[in-house]
């Protein structure tokens, strides 16, 4: 990972990945995966990745029962939307839940998840 870090901004903070999966390859776990080291690294103290929790052979329903209760449960800061989060019905269900709950909402375009999975090599 690079050495330079912009000002800690997920310091502390407790971050949930939000993004599109249905009709994604391989349920867009790489870009999850590398977002979520990424929080890590900047010090984010919690950074939630859904991918790893869901069963892929649930109903979407289902999933995003999951998700709804996870998000709304417990004391996420920061709600980071992966690209395509725009056009995903279950992401932008997670932000109107995230703004409900005056989360901030961060959105990363695909350069920079590009850039982050190959840095941490996924």
């Amino acid at each position: 990972m690079s050495e330079t870090k912009p000002e800690d901004v997920f310091r502390g903070e407790q971050c949930f990945i939000s993004g599109p999966v249905t009709g994604v390859e391989n349920r867009n776990k790489p870009a999850f995966d590398a977002v979520k080291k990424w929080l890590l690294y900047e010090g984010a103290e919690v950074a939630y990745n859904p991918t790893e929790d869901i069963n892929p052979d649930i109903s979407w329903e289902e999933a995003m029962r999951t998700c709804i209760r996870v998000l709304a449960e417990y004391p996420f800061s920061v709600l980071v939307c992966l690209p395509g989060s725009l056009e995903s019905s279950g992401s932008t269900l997670e932000q109107s839940i995230a703004e409900a709950l005056d989360m901030k909402i961060v959105y990363l375009d695909q350069s920079a998840v590009d850039k982050l999975k190959a840095e941490v090599g996924v």
